[in-house]
């Protein structure tokens, strides 16, 4: 599993791996046209997690892979991390990092790529068809 995300000055694409080891593999970033899974120059950019919840208990990865439990230790990490930003968004009566906003953004965008494809141009954000594209 992973995601590419082409862009207009380069590509930069990461793969996911669904164990324990080995580990994620690294960022990587092209800035020429094609995936960098391609053989085309991509830079290899290591990712690190150096974020610290305070006071809490180390994760138990034991239980990774049963059911509702990824098995990836990332993704482990990852809904840890987004569960202590919603507290912590609570508490100082703010956004979380991970909020509706932003989820609205993904969503019109995924929405102008399938507009753009069946139009055959590109299209401007805010879109002002708020019809799903691939509606009736």
């Amino acid at each position: 599993m992973g995601i590419t995300v082409i862009g207009t000055k380069g590509t930069m694409s990461i793969r996911f791996e669904d164990s324990q080891s080995p580990p994620l593999r690294p960022l990587r970033i092209s800035r020429l046209p094609g995936p960098p899974e391609d053989e085309s120059q991509f830079e290899l950019v290591s990712l690190t997690e150096d974020r610290i919840i305070p006071g809490a208990e180390p994760l138990d990865y034991s239980l990774s892979g049963q059911k509702d439990i990824p098995r990836s230790k990332m993704f482990v990490q990852s809904n840890r991390f987004a569960v202590w930003d919603l507290m912590r968004a609570i508490e100082e009566d703010r956004q979380p990092i991970s909020n509706v906003y932003n989820a609205r953004l993904a969503v019109e965008m995924i929405c102008g790529i399938y507009a753009s494809g069946l139009s055959r141009c590109a299209v401007d954000f805010p879109i002002t068809d708020r019809e799903h594209p691939l509606g009736e």
